[in-house]
C-alpha cells in the first residue's frame, strides 16, 4: 500500500514515503492533468468579478441609492403614523 499514489504519510512519518514506488515526473504529470479543482477555481473567479462589479455600481450610484432609500423610509414612517 505504501507504493500507491494515494498513500498519505502520517504526521510522524517522513514525507518521502508518499513518493516511494513512483517517479516524481509521473506524479507531477498526473497532478497537472488532474482537473478536479478547476470548477471551484472558476466559480471563485466569477464570484470575485461579481463582487467587484457590485462594488463599482454601489460606489457610482451611492448618492442616488441613498436618496431612494431615504425617500422610501420617509414614506413608510409617514404611512405608519
Amino acid at each position: 500500500m505504501a507504493g500507491d499514489i494515494g498513500y498519505q504519510a502520517l504526521p510522524d512519518e517522513s514525507v518521502h514515503l508518499f513518493f516511494r514506488g513512483i517517479k516524481m515526473t509521473k506524479f507531477f504529470k498526473a497532478f497537472v492533468r488532474d482537473e478536479r479543482g478547476v470548477s471551484a477555481l472558476e466559480y471563485a473567479i466569477l464570484a470575485g468579478i461579481i463582487v467587484v462589479a457590485l462594488t463599482a455600481v454601489g460606489t457610482t450610484f451611492s448618492a442616488s441609492l441613498q436618496g431612494i432609500f431615504t425617500n422610501l423610509i420617509t414614506k413608510i414612517q409617514a404611512a405608519g403614523t
